[in-house]
């Protein structure tokens, strides 16, 4: 994982194109769900991954938009320079990938809901079920101001603003269910450290290997992905074709291709959008609710209904 990620043309100041520079950011843990003992604690493993390992410098560019969602507005990134240990890894990291830039008052949906704690979770499915996160990234409007553009000598950082170039939430009415408030689950949840947001509001982004556009058939591919994210106890709460993408393996060679060490098999189709997934502790499962979420073809059913 990279510890900052530089974006740039994807805000102005004064008319003029500029960057922002954010930080790796911690996850946050979703609720818990379908226990069949409610004081036996979650395993271990669902904490936020520890941070303060992540190494190196991930660059990009806007390219183009490719559409918006509840929780923010994702866009295609070019791949300028990518860099770990001082070593130049960029040949390693497609030459586009996909942005995911949160609406402000979702920062903390993303970071728990949207992606990065289920890509977390999903780290062994990434490439192969999933695509290949490569981080969340955050940092205070505040933040971005004071860094922005800090090569330009004449800048006044203590008064500029940035103008983003993605700022949909503008033109919408903000709805209260919505927003980032307290859950009214809040003590299903495993993290100890959820608060509201003192900070101000935030810039967030994800950020993941970019898929192509494609329907839901063949139905049984569909299937044994779906099966690959249930051995984690991930439930894909949203299946629909704009959540399944097609996997294009590296124009570089077959032996590139991920294959899937439970079916054994290059996957031609990936999931995405975690939003309203839902993570099982299949060592601590309702028996009654566990049979109902865990049926794969009702979900595919579903998918495929209209």
């Amino acid at each position: 994982m990279f510890s900052s990620l530089i974006i740039h043309d994807c805000g102005t100041i004064d008319g003029e194109p500029t960057s922002v520079t954010l930080r790796a950011s911690p996850s946050f843990p979703c609720a818990v769900w379908f226990q069949q003992d409610w004081q036996q604690p979650v395993p271990a493993t669902w904490v936020a991954k520890e941070i303060s390992g992540f190494d190196g410098t991930l660059e990009v560019k806007l390219v183009e938009r490719i559409s918006e969602g509840r929780i923010g507005v994702a866009y295609i990134a070019q791949v300028l320079s990518a860099t770990q240990q001082g070593t130049d890894i960029q040949a390693t990291i497609p030459p586009t990938l996909c942005l995911k830039f949160a609406k402000p008052e979702l920062s903390r949906s993303l970071a728990r809901l949207g992606d990065a704690w289920f890509y977390e979770q999903m780290e062994s499915l990434q490439g192969i079920s999933v695509p290949t996160c490569f981080g969340f990234f955050a940092s205070t409007a505040a933040d971005l101001d004071k860094r922005a553009n800090p090569h330009e000598s004449n800048l006044d950082v203590s008064r500029a603003r940035i103008k983003f170039e993605i700022e949909p939430w503008k033109r919408r009415k903000v709805l209260f269910e919505d927003t980032d408030r307290i859950p009214c689950n809040i003590d299903q949840y495993p993290s100890a450290d959820w608060q509201s947001d003192d900070r101000g509001l935030m810039s967030s982004f994800t950020i993941r290997e970019k898929y192509s556009k494609v329907n839901l058939e063949p139905r049984k591919a569909i299937k044994d992905v779906l099966d690959d994210l249930l051995e984690l106890g991930v439930i894909h709460g949203n299946l629909s074709p704009w959540n399944v993408l097609k996997y294009m393996p590296p124009a570089s060679a077959a032996g590139d291709e991920r294959v899937c060490p439970r079916h054994n098999v290059v996957h031609p189709w990936g999931l995405i959008d975690f939003d309203r997934s839902q993570m099982l502790d299949l060592e601590n499962l309702c028996k009654v609710d566990g049979r109902l979420v865990t049926r794969i073809d009702r979900m595919v059913m579903y998918a495929t209904a209209f």
